[in-house]
C-alpha cells in the first residue's frame, strides 16, 4: 500500500507534515462534508489515496493544482500575489510546494498543472492594475518557465471560482 502524504504549509513560512489523523483534526478540515479548505497562504501536498476533497475559493488569487501522474501525488496551493517572501505570493508558494514535492518523490517531466482564478473582482492603486490577470499571467509564465504542462485552467473571468479537488485530481468548478 501507498504511505498517505499530507504537507500542510501555513502561517507565512511554517511547512508541518500531517497523517490523516491530523488532517482530519486541522481547522482547515470540514468534518461535515469531508473536504479540506486551503486559504490564502496555504498549500497542501496529498497523494490521491487520501479520501478528502480539496476545496479553495478564489477571487483575485490564484490555485495552482500540480498532479504527478506516476506517483499520484498532488500539490494544491493558493496565492494572492506573484511576488514575496512568504505562502502567500505565487513564487514563494510555488517553489515551495514543488521543492516538496520533488522530495516526496514527484519528477518534474511527470507534472501536469491546471490553474484557476485571477478574477477581474478588485482594482490595485491608482493605475487600475488588475491583481487578478497579473496573478494569473505570472502562473502561466512560471509554468512554462518550469516546463510543466499546464493541462486546464479557468482565469480572469469576472467572477469569483469554487474549486473542488477530487482525490482523483478531478477538479469540478462553480462561479460564485
Amino acid at each position: 500500500m501507498i504511505k498517505k502524504i499530507i504537507v500542510k504549509a501555513h502561517n507565512k513560512t511554517k511547512i508541518e507534515y500531517l497523517t490523516e489523523k491530523d488532517l482530519k483534526e486541522n481547522k482547515a478540515y470540514n468534518k461535515f462534508q469531508n473536504k479540506l479548505n486551503v486559504i490564502v497562504g496555504e498549500y497542501f501536498i496529498l497523494n490521491n489515496n487520501i479520501n478528502i476533497d480539496t476545496q479553495i475559493l478564489l477571487g483575485s488569487c490564484i490555485a495552482i493544482c500540480i498532479y504527478d501522474t506516476n506517483t499520484g501525488i498532488y500539490g494544491v496551493n493558493h496565492f494572492l500575489t506573484p511576488i514575496g517572501d512568504n505562502f502567500r505570493h505565487g513564487d514563494y508558494s510555488i517553489n515551495s510546494m514543488l521543492s516538496e514535492m520533488l522530495k516526496l518523490g514527484c519528477n518534474l517531466e511527470n507534472l501536469e498543472c491546471k490553474i484557476y482564478g485571477g478574477g477581474k473582482l478588485t482594482k490595485l492603486n491608482l493605475n487600475h492594475t488588475n491583481i487578478g490577470e497579473m496573478n494569473a499571467d505570472f502562473a502561466f509564465e512560471y509554468m512554462k518557465n518550469k516546463k510543466i504542462n499546464v493541462i486546464h485552467h479557468i482565469v480572469k473571468r469576472n467572477t469569483g471560482l469554487q474549486i473542488i479537488i477530487k482525490p482523483n485530481f478531478k477538479i469540478i468548478t462553480k462561479e460564485i
